[in-house]
């Protein structure tokens, strides 16, 4: 007899007592018959289970209050059977429901905990509170990549956007007041700006859109509009990011500095600080001038001189990321680093980023199998 039907058995006869006792059978918690139905074929007997919650048989483990057991698996919503209820049928409750099942469940559980702490991984249950943590919304199999491509700033290099992003307005700034541009009094902010908003050009506007493409909120300059405001300057019109010449997409860190000026020149046009002679008359003009001089802020070297002169101000190196390269490099795969930036300015970063961190003497060029510099990049990212 398995463990569930005798744990069943054991309540069903308990009930049988209650009845002869005078109490009624349909008012208990737990209700047990056996039922016979006659086919054609066979006879068959069910077994009707008719539990409840409220009357505390079983207790359900809250959100609040949930572990993940040997498996990994949630424990958040399981059912938990109540031994004060067996124990009121005159049964002792963990000695019925232990048998073979639970033996094997416990010796596993036993031997997987033991096999975590020989290889030094933390239990599943610390994995929520990990600082490290991903969250995943699918799988991809590896073994059938044969090759992987990074990308260097902002993926292989994580920068201090702070610095990084604040050099990079300085520069746009100082390119803006040799445009003429009125700059006197402004300073970076980078809390007015977050990648995933969308300026709308057209409109001299910073926007958030759900996933429809409604607009849910949105700043002039850098004040923020009332939901009236947006609604009726919105209303049921779509943010269409294939309208290029409307809608930009912040969708690297590169564009906080570029959207932070660009708000803020919104502000000085409306001011009537910025004349037509400086740049056309109008809120995609203003744009298009803040990026023209931040692009000079890129091209012109200084920028990148001033940080390959002190990358430990700029860049914030993660000692795991080479070794998880090395890795993949070791199981076979064939990695590839894809960069927009020269071979002079990736030689400098990638050094000091990954060198450091790599065994016996290796460099950073020993894990890639292709480097590739601008053109690639470019035709990749469709520039």
């Amino acid at each position: 007899m398995s463990v569930t039907a005798e744990v069943l058995a054991k309540f069903w006869l308990a009930q049988q007592r209650d009845t002869r006792c005078g109490a009624p059978l349909s008012n208990s918690p737990l209700f047990v018959r056996a039922m016979f139905a006659n086919t054609t074929k066979t006879a068959r007997m069910m077994v009707v289970c008719r539990c409840s919650v409220g009357d505390q048989i079983f207790s359900v483990t809250p959100s609040t209050n949930y572990e993940f057991d040997y498996l990994g698996q949630s424990t958040k919503g399981d059912l938990n059977l109540n031994f004060d209820h067996l124990d009121a049928f005159g049964m002792d409750g963990p000695a019925t429901l232990q048998g073979p099942i639970e033996e094997v469940a416990m010796k596993e559980a036993e031997e997987a905990k033991d096999l975590l702490n020989d290889l030094g991984i933390s239990s599943p249950s610390s994995a929520r509170n990990s600082s490290r943590g991903i969250f995943c919304s699918r799988t991809l199999n590896l073994r059938s990549i044969s090759a992987i491509g990074y990308d260097m700033d902002y993926t292989l290099i994580h920068y201090n956007v702070k610095a990084w992003e604040g050099r990079a307005y300085d520069y746009c700034l100082g390119n803006l007041r040799s445009m003429g541009f009125p700059v006197d009094g402004l300073a970076f902010d980078p809390d007015l700006v977050i990648r995933g908003l969308v300026i709308d050009k057209e409109k001299g506007n910073l926007v958030k859109a759900d996933r429809f493409g409604y607009v849910k909120r949105a700043m002039h300059g850098t004040r923020m509009l009332s939901t009236q405001d947006v609604s009726e300057m919105y209303g049921r019109e779509l943010v269409d990011l294939r309208k290029e010449n409307r809608w930009v997409f912040l969708n690297t860190l590169f564009s906080v500095s570029e959207a932070v000026a660009y708000m803020q020149m919104v502000v000085r046009y409306d001011e009537g600080a910025i004349s037509a002679e400086i740049c056309p008359p109008d809120y995609r003009g203003l744009y298009k001038a803040v990026g023209k001089a931040l692009f000079r802020a890129h091209v012109e070297g200084q920028l990148k001189s001033e940080i390959m002169s002190k990358p430990e101000l700029f860049v914030e190196p993660d000692p795991e990321l080479p070794l998880a390269l090395l890795d993949q490099k070791e199981a076979g795969k064939k990695l590839l680093l894809i960069t927009n930036s020269d071979y002079h300015y990736t030689d400098k970063m990638m050094k000091h980023s990954f060198n450091r961190f790599l065994p016996n003497d290796m460099g950073w060029r020993d894990l890639f199998d292709i480097v590739s510099m601008p053109y690639l990049s470019a035709l990749l990212h469709g520039k």
